[in-house]
């Protein structure tokens, strides 16, 4: 599940949510959304593509910084004691 948005100004295309069936995981389906969803931020000249992971979800936070995605600065403050970090690749 994705939309297009303005988040803090920039304009992003935000990944809510994707999941995919144990069985089919590690076949590269994962990479290729995530790649599509790229290209369409490109093909719209938009300036990320964020998401939300869940800090115990290891195997989530392994693969999204594995393709590329990095802590956003939206992302909660340490402080905040948050259970998720925002991770977030420019397209620009």
């Amino acid at each position: 599940m994705f939309r297009f948005d303005m988040d803090y100004g920039n304009s992003v295309i935000y990944c809510y949510e994707m999941q995919i069936e144990t069985a089919y995981r590690r076949k590269g389906l994962g990479k290729f959304m995530m790649e599509t969803l790229e290209n369409c931020a490109k093909h719209w000249q938009l300036e990320k593509v964020i998401l939300t992971v869940l800090n115990n979800n290891i195997n989530a936070m392994s693969f999204f910084k594995t393709i590329g995605y990095i802590l956003d600065d939206s992302s909660p403050d340490v402080l905040e004691k948050a259970e998720y970090k925002i991770l977030s690749k420019c397209t620009l």
